[in-house]
């Protein structure tokens, strides 16, 4: 397939993926902002009143970190089952495999700015003044976009090799929302227990998300330059791979 038809291709896909997902449920697009609404009551509920974490503001505290967590798992999570899910395309029409994983991060990342907008209207209702700050917050979230891309086209890459390995990803991602401080503010923490903390990538970008919108400052320029020219490496490390073994993902998927 050529590749200057391939963005055409990608704005089509993303559209019809997210007008099939819409239409599979009775309420539709309202589902983009009810499962986190949902998630915020349950944390809120065991987080906030059971096991009475005091935190300033916990509510807005929660919810950013929830819809910051949320993008994160989302674009692994359908990027890592896409290749698979993409064999009848495939099997037919010869095309770069990270197309798939494209597409959902694309679908997911317009679910998730949607998502967002509500969350920037509800700090300006409860009290919070969005400062000059923002205007840093696309560079935020880009390189958290970059981040999920580097570990979601790695995983939808291997996942046909090692099925088993999806699993491992749900594990690992559960493991790292508890680990991320979603519900808990890692100031509270020792310096020496926050130096390994901040060794989690998503805990030092749910931490800038916070910093942006919460105390409208700017985020730490440095820590989301690592963060974003590791995960680019990666991101060619897997262009890499994809081009070495494509050949092989027609048997193994149908197989």
């Amino acid at each position: 397939m050529n590749r200057s038809n391939y963005p055409a291709l990608l704005g089509f896909r993303t559209y019809t993926d997210l007008v099939s997902e819409a239409s599979r449920t009775y309420l539709s697009f309202f589902w983009w902002l009810a499962e986190p609404a949902f998630q915020l009551a349950i944390y809120y509920l065991v987080f906030g009143l059971l096991l009475g974490i005091r935190t300033e503001n916990f509510l807005a505290f929660l919810l950013t970190g929830i819809i910051a967590w949320q993008l994160f798992n989302r674009l692994i999570m359908n990027a890592s089952a896409s290749i698979t899910r993409g064999v009848g395309i495939y099997s037919k029409v010869p095309i770069n495999k990270l197309f798939f994983p494209t597409v959902a991060l694309l679908s997911d990342l317009i679910k998730h700015l949607v998502v967002l907008l509500v969350l920037l209207g509800f700090l300006l209702l409860t009290g919070y003044s969005l400062g000059v700050a923002l205007v840093s917050l696309p560079l935020v979230v880009l390189t958290e976009v970059i981040l999920a891309a580097a570990i979601g086209y790695w995983a939808a890459l291997l996942v046909p090799f090692v099925p088993d390995l999806s699993i491992v990803i749900a594990t690992i991602l559960m493991g790292l929302m508890f680990a991320s401080g979603i519900f808990y503010d890692v100031s509270n923490l020792s310096p020496e227990i926050q130096s390994v903390f901040y060794l989690n990538p998503m805990a030092v970008l749910i931490r800038e998300h916070r910093s942006v919108l919460l105390s409208n400052q700017f985020p730490e320029w440095q820590a989301l330059g690592i963060i974003a020219l590791v995960s680019a490496v990666l991101i060619f490390a897997a262009a890499r791979f994809e081009r070495r073994f494509s050949q092989h993902y027609i048997r193994l998927v149908v197989s």
